[in-house]
């Protein structure tokens, strides 16, 4: 699917046009409908934004939904989702110049309790997942 366009490269424009309380706002049904079933925790993955304002904005959105809802989140920075367009065939400046910072920034901010790395032949290599593995942030 990600090969073909879709997977996160049909989301990444969507979700950087979008702001942190529209994010929030979208979510409210799905998630009073998953507490409504008995759902105590959420889990959110941000990783459709591919840069370090929208990255951020998805982890901070998770937090407005579980204070607006009273559940508890877990939030996993996921930078290494995909090579977006801007960076496309520099997967490895990707990560140095986006990947890394990001996650320092955002794990410095409170706002990352894991995280996670698409490491498959259309994603990252296993180089570079393990440089997003070993850095002190993650």
């Amino acid at each position: 699917m990600a090969k073909e366009g879709g997977g996160p490269f049909s989301t990444v424009a969507g979700t950087r046009s979008a702001g942190a309380q529209a994010r929030a706002d979208g979510a409210a049904a799905r998630v009073a409908s998953l507490m409504r079933d008995g759902v105590t925790t959420l889990a959110f993955k941000s990783g459709y934004g591919l840069d370090g304002p929208t990255e951020r904005a998805m982890l901070e959105a998770a937090d407005r939904i579980g204070a607006a809802h009273g559940v508890k989140v877990a939030r996993t920075f996921l930078g290494a989702h995909a090579v977006p367009v801007e960076y496309k065939g520099r997967a490895d400046e990707y990560v140095d110049q986006v990947v890394l910072p990001t996650m320092s920034e955002l794990h410095a901010a409170g706002l990352v309790d894991a995280v996670d790395a698409f490491r498959e032949s259309i994603g990252f290599t296993p180089a570079q997942t393990d440089r997003v593995f070993a850095h002190p942030a993650a």
